[in-house]
């Protein structure tokens, strides 16, 4: 059974190991440790994404609620993201390297939602830094829009709009 916060966010998940989740490769790993912590490049993106779909990371998806067409936190979403930080500040998570995914659901354009999301995940992963004093390497907050949507049925779903956290290994 997994471990939830006060608020119903499940993080034991992230304390496993990738390799024994999914066979991560080592070539995998060390380009996933040598990830720039933001402004990744389309083509890293697409590494990225690749990596997570075959190695079959534990991750989590967290509901972050934003201010209308902003990267701004509301308030409801904080106690999400305190018992996310008390979990990355754990001795069982302390070395890992976390990928932030900033995920946007359909409206709107896609270059729009592409910068959306990255600017959202990067909120996210100031936040973490900022008040759980996590290092700012270790947490590389990536935004793919529209392109990885939870319900492909429902591109407007809520359930797109969503941060996931990715336990990318060792740092």
């Amino acid at each position: 059974m997994k471990s939830k916060p006060a608020s119903g966010t499940p993080t034991r998940s992230l304390g496993q190991k990738p390799a024994a989740q999914g066979g991560l490769k080592s070539s995998d790993s060390n380009y996933l440790k040598e990830l720039p912590t933001r402004g990744l490049k389309i083509e890293m993106k697409s590494r990225v994404a690749e990596i997570i779909d075959h190695a079959d990371l534990p991750s989590i998806d967290i509901e972050v609620r934003f201010d209308f067409d902003s990267a701004k936190i509301r308030d409801q979403s904080l106690p999400d993201l305190d018992a996310l930080g008390r979990a990355l500040s754990s001795p069982e998570l302390s070395g890992a390297r976390l990928l932030v995914n900033g995920h946007t659901d359909a409206r709107g354009g896609e270059g729009y939602n592409m910068e959306l999301s990255e600017r959202r995940a990067e909120s996210v992963r100031e936040y973490l830094v900022s008040h759980y004093g996590i290092s700012g390497k270790r947490l590389v907050a990536i935004g793919f829009g529209e392109e990885r949507l939870k319900d492909r049925h429902d591109p407007e779903a809520a359930a797109n709009r969503r941060v996931e956290i990715v336990n990318a290994g060792d740092m």
